[in-house]
């Protein structure tokens, strides 16, 4: 029996030594208390447990190139003119009963120069669009400047605070005239407002989560730099999905209040908004976009959305470097 207690004390404390930042987001989020376990962090041997979990999440979170030998894809679904209609009717049913639309705005022409910065700010979701940002943008002379971190989103300040790291950041390098934003996977909780606790997608809590966004916008604007706000792409998880998709309606609606640009990233690595895991990259390769968690996405999927970003700017030809 003791040998028993001990292996599962030793286990239980082993887990949280490694899995601190999931664990103290996850209490944060739901009881708005991380009850002490961010103060681990002030002891140097914590943060070896937390580097050491980073590494292993990243590691193995997937190849980005597709092996036949190591995964099967399955052949795509024909889809017959009868099944695209009743998708259409469907949609439409559903479309009719959701009051809230996604609103669509006529494109706008983002402009820079060699030179400019852009800023990349969001959670782990964010990081490697980044990362396949980097050199299609530098080819142009423009530079990548990533501040993006995991297990982090708009809600919780007291966790991370976006509004203040985002006006640093600005405050810090006037050369940088776009910002790109991607939050939302770590959002979907309730949380107490004024007092009170509400539920994700009430009224209350729609209404805080856009002034949160809204501050985002609010300090883009006192530095004079344009936003690029990507919608989060689709989950692997019906539930999960239809939570992001109820934050995409904010984050495209507000684009259009503050005259910025939203990129349905959906459009760009899902199928018919149906989450999928690989897919053809430029070279006809078969390339794997998503993480095996259902949420990420890899290396190979960033490059994708990195070049659709690229496709929304209009660099100036006459000071880019070759």
């Amino acid at each position: 029996m003791f040998k028993f207690l001990f292996v599962y004390i030793f286990s239980v404390l082993l887990i949280c030594f490694f899995m601190q930042d999931p664990l103290s987001m996850y209490l944060e989020q739901k009881y708005n208390s991380d009850f002490g376990i961010k103060k681990l962090k002030e002891i140097k041997i914590a943060n070896k447990g937390i580097e050491f979990y980073d590494f292993l999440k990243f590691k193995f979170a997937g190849q980005e190139k597709y092996k036949p030998q190591e995964e099967y894809i399955p052949e795509p679904i024909k889809i017959t003119n009868i099944i695209k209609q009743e998708i259409k009717k469907n949609q439409k049913q559903k479309n009719d009963q959701n009051k809230t639309k996604i609103v669509v705005k006529k494109a706008k022409q983002i402009r820079l120069k060699a030179g400019d910065e852009i800023l990349f700010i969001g959670d782990s979701i964010m990081q490697n669009i980044a990362i396949g940002s980097r050199k299609l943008f530098a080819k142009n002379g423009i530079k990548i400047i990533d501040i993006s971190k995991h297990s982090t989103g708009l809600v919780n300040k007291k966790y991370y605070n976006w509004e203040e790291k985002t006006s640093i950041a600005l405050e810090n390098n006037n050369k940088i005239k776009l910002l790109i934003a991607l939050f939302g996977a770590n959002d979907s909780w309730g949380r107490s407002i004024r007092g009170r606790y509400r539920e994700f997608n009430t009224k209350e809590w729609n209404d805080f989560y856009k002034n949160r966004i809204s501050e985002i916008y609010q300090i883009a604007k006192k530095h004079n730099v344009e936003v690029l706000w990507l919608g989060v792409p689709c989950m692997k998880k019906d539930d999960f999905n239809e939570k992001m998709n109820s934050l995409n309606v904010l984050f495209s609606n507000l684009s259009k209040n503050y005259d910025e640009t939203y990129l349905d990233v959906k459009n760009i690595i899902c199928t018919n908004e149906i989450y999928t895991t690989h897919l053809k990259n430029d070279n006809n390769e078969t390339v794997k976009i998503r993480a095996n968690d259902g949420i990420h996405i890899s290396i190979a999927g960033g490059r994708i959305i990195a070049k659709t970003i690229f496709s929304k700017i209009k660099i100036d030809e006459n000071s880019s470097k070759q």
